[in-house]
């Protein structure tokens, strides 16, 4: 499972800043206490969202060389929001698009994606099974 952090607990107002997770690297993304969005809205418009988050996020932190691998994970969970989902089925394209991301957790969001008005088309049948096949063989 992979998550990703946020300093904003007014992103998560129904929730404490207390409860919120602030240790990068033993969690990972996917709970909905540490994403800049909901984990249960998984969708192209969100993966803009979170590509706009990482930007700022990035902006603040420039004196560092490299990213931290929280920024990492945001940025590939955000391509992968927004990639056409019937490329996913090229294991170059995963590879260049969200190589942080295993061929599992990318299977979860894409059962998890909703369709919205950037991208109102469900993930298609082909490219969930193709996925399963190639990762359940």
């Amino acid at each position: 499972m992979l998550r990703i952090f946020s300093k904003h607990p007014d992103l998560f107002p129904e929730e404490s800043a207390l409860e919120i997770p602030t240790d990068p690297v033993s969690d990972p993304i996917v709970d909905s206490k540490v994403l800049p969005i909901f984990a249960k809205d998984l969708s192209f418009g969100s993966g803009a969202q979170l590509k706009n988050y990482e930007s700022g996020e990035n902006d603040e932190s420039r004196d560092n060389d490299s990213k931290p691998k929280s920024f990492l994970l945001l940025n590939d969970l955000s391509d992968l929001l927004m990639l056409p989902k019937d490329m996913l089925m090229d294991k170059q394209v995963r590879r260049e698009v969200c190589p942080s991301i295993t061929l599992s957790l990318i299977i979860q969001v894409l059962c998890n994606f909703t369709p919205d008005e950037f991208c109102p088309d469900p993930v298609p049948g082909i490219v969930l099974e193709s996925l399963h096949e190639e990762a359940y063989s």
